[in-house]
């Protein structure tokens, strides 16, 4: 765990970076893949979270963000409908920034709904509250460096 812009790495030292919905700083990521290395990146698809956005009165997410860094050489997405409540869905519900930019009010009815009333821990609150069902979608990628460039293949052919 390191900030994306300042890898606290030299240069070269990693076969696999791994980024889980966090900013892309790919210059970085190239100058600490050996050549022939790989980056591996988690990111929200357009439906993740969105009953969570829609209790926090944020945005709906249209499409996936696109990467600027080269062509992906695989990509596998994950959607998932899951329930949460209690503890659990709080816990999912503060650990989401754009819950965490809710307003006060809007803040306390995320927390009534999750059980919680305006306490943000506590035994009880693992087994009251609404259930709420909640769209987890995933998409990864993987991007190969060439080798010996720093830079990002274009085309799976590009990369043997």
């Amino acid at each position: 765990v390191a900030p994306p812009h300042a890898l606290p790495f030299a240069d070269g030292v990693f076969d696999l970076v791994f980024s889980a919905f966090a900013p892309s700083s790919w210059d970085e990521y190239c100058r600490v893949l050996r050549p022939g290395g790989a980056v591996v990146v988690a990111r929200a698809g357009s439906g993740h979270l969105h009953e969570l956005r829609q209790l926090a009165g944020a945005p709906s997410r249209t499409a996936p963000k696109q990467f600027a860094a080269g062509q992906g050489e695989m990509y596998c997405r994950f959607c998932s409908q899951e329930r949460y409540r209690g503890a659990m869905l709080l816990d999912l519900l503060e650990m989401t920034s754009f819950c965490r930019r809710a307003s006060p009010e809007r803040l306390q009815a995320m927390r009534q709904h999750a059980g919680a009333g305006g306490q943000s821990e506590g035994a009880d609150a693992e087994d009251h509250g609404h259930e709420k069902a909640v769209t987890v979608d995933i998409i990864t990628s993987t991007h190969r460096v060439w080798l010996g460039t720093g830079g990002f293949a274009e085309s799976p052919g590009n990369l043997y």
